[in-house]
């Protein structure tokens, strides 16, 4: 594929904000992402295309709503994040 994406490809972003789980005792030691049901996703990855975004530098865990206004384009390396509220 040419470095410039064609106008008919189909972009999903699927954010797992807060997929991160412990395994569970009543889960048989899985966590609840690895026993739960997932079909749509398992086809998904699949079938797709996955890779991983950085947002806020290698190694370091962002907050969810930096992390998640980072997907979507934002971005506040200068300081001008005031909260998610101006979203919701």
């Amino acid at each position: 594929m040419s470095s410039q994406l064609s106008s008919n490809i189909k972009i999903v972003y699927v954010l797992l904000d807060g997929v991160g789980d412990l395994p569970h005792h009543s889960l048989n030691d899985l966590t609840p992402l690895e026993a739960a049901y997932t079909p749509c996703m398992d086809s998904l990855t699949r079938n797709g295309c996955m890779g991983q975004v950085i947002s806020v530098g290698k190694g370091i865990a962002p907050q969810s709503d930096i992390a998640v206004f980072n997907m979507l384009g934002y971005s506040f390396k200068d300081g001008s994040y005031v909260g998610r509220g101006v979203i919701e």
